[in-house]
């Protein structure tokens, strides 16, 4: 078989293109692979950061306790560690409404909140001693919270029937 010149040079050139298609074609597979593979490992460190920064629930995140005393209805809750209490998303009211007086205890501290702006809230604990109208019959307390993760919790909202109250 004779072949020219020209001839072998079109195989040569042919055969060149042919497998640097199937270089480029399996770089492009190789490299489909892995982003693939590291797109899941980056999913699954995201997941796995998600489950370690578990965000709590309301009622763990601040503990809420209401007892009587001589002194009034204390009102007192304990934060987990980064988690704070806003000072001005506090409101008590009663029923029916009375005359309220409020004691607050606990040390604030001013943060420039993400949400809110500068505001003042309570780390650790926050305690609120009221004295109500012998008349009320019922507490109504809401109060927000968030953790220093940047979930905010949306309000909590709680009645307490004040004859149901502890004694201390």
């Amino acid at each position: 078989m004779i072949v020219s010149f020209s001839t072998f040079v079109q195989l040569t050139k042919m055969t060149a293109t042919q497998n640097i298609e199937k270089i480029l074609k399996r770089f492009l597979f190789i490299s489909y692979f892995l982003l693939i593979f590291t797109n899941l490992s980056a999913k699954s460190n995201f997941l796995d950061g998600l489950s370690k920064n578990k965000v709590l629930p309301v009622d763990e995140a601040f503990i809420f306790e209401a007892v009587i005393q001589q002194k009034g209805i204390i009102l007192s809750w304990s934060m987990k560690e980064n988690c704070f209490l806003y000072n001005d998303k506090f409101e008590i009211t009663t029923s029916p409404e009375t005359n309220l007086s409020i004691n607050t205890t606990g040390k604030t501290e001013r943060i420039n909140d993400i949400y809110f702006g500068d505001v003042d809230v309570f780390f650790n604990s926050v305690e609120k001693t009221l004295i109500l109208n012998p008349e009320s019959k019922f507490i109504n307390i809401t109060y927000q919270g968030c953790n220093a993760q940047g979930f905010c919790y949306p309000p909590v909202n709680k009645q307490i029937e004040i004859n149901k109250l502890n004694n201390l």
